[in-house]
């Protein structure tokens, strides 16, 4: 399961129209520990304020609601990944005040339902948006837009212990591509990689060299004769391989 981010939508409450970016859609996963549907939730609460729930659906019918967060600032494209222990971690941006936009994560404790505080991941002053997030069975990881002037460049961000919880980000590779990206981080099978829409016929991806503790360069897929489906299927074939 989960949102895939597309065109927008237009919804009319009560008389009112309001424009829902497809970015913002819920995110689900099924958490295979509980057997429960669990969802990172965006809701509108007012004027340029979206905040974050996190529900969790039992099998028999009955919810459990949280807040993630809820900032006065808009926070946005929340994206989910379930650890094997059944940890829940969220990870979204946030629009800040001026050009500057952040990420952040949140980790749900399965074993005790506490949440984590909020982790800033991207640095500060700088435009990061659209985070994707995978567990590889050991730890967490968010690839995220960093905008500039003219390129988008492509971070990831491992989630360690404390105190220092956030590891060393990554520039995996970057895009001049002003369409839509759709940026997904990828773990299976002791993998995991980055893959991006890098053009109208290209996705781009990386992978990760756990012996080497580094980024392969970036290579591309083409999608002209198909579409950014089956080429990211393509890809998923080339990590994995026999696995």
């Amino acid at each position: 399961m989960g949102a895939s981010r597309r065109l927008l939508t237009l919804v009319t409450l009560a008389g009112a129209c309001v424009v829902v970016y497809a970015s913002d859609l819920p995110d689900s996963k099924i958490n295979y520990v509980s057997g429960n549907i669990e969802v990172a939730d965006p809701v509108h609460v007012g004027p340029d304020n979206q905040d974050i729930q996190y529900v969790i659906s039992d099998p028999d019918g009955s919810k459990e609601i949280a807040t993630v967060t809820d900032s006065p600032s808009d926070d946005r494209d929340p994206q989910l990944a379930i650890a094997p222990s059944g940890d829940g971690w969220v990870a979204w941006w946030r629009k800040d005040a001026g050009p500057s936009n952040s990420v952040l994560i949140r980790k749900r404790d399965h074993a005790t339902g506490v949440w984590d505080d909020e982790l800033v991941l991207s640095l500060d002053g700088e435009d990061s948006r659209s985070p994707a997030v995978a567990h590889d069975g050991n730890h967490a990881w968010v690839a995220y837009e960093i905008h500039g002037a003219v390129d988008t460049e492509i971070g990831v961000s491992i989630i360690i212990d404390q105190p220092d919880p956030v590891g060393i980000r990554a520039i995996v590779g970057g895009t001049g591509f002003s369409g839509l990206r759709d940026l997904r981080a990828h773990a299976a099978s002791g993998h995991l990689w980055v893959s991006w829409v890098d053009s109208a016929t290209e996705v781009a991806w990386v992978e990760y060299d756990y012996a080497e503790e580094q980024w392969s360069d970036a290579s591309d897929e083409d999608y002209d004769a198909d579409s950014v489906r089956e080429a990211r299927r393509r890809i998923r074939e080339i990590v994995l391989g026999d696995d």
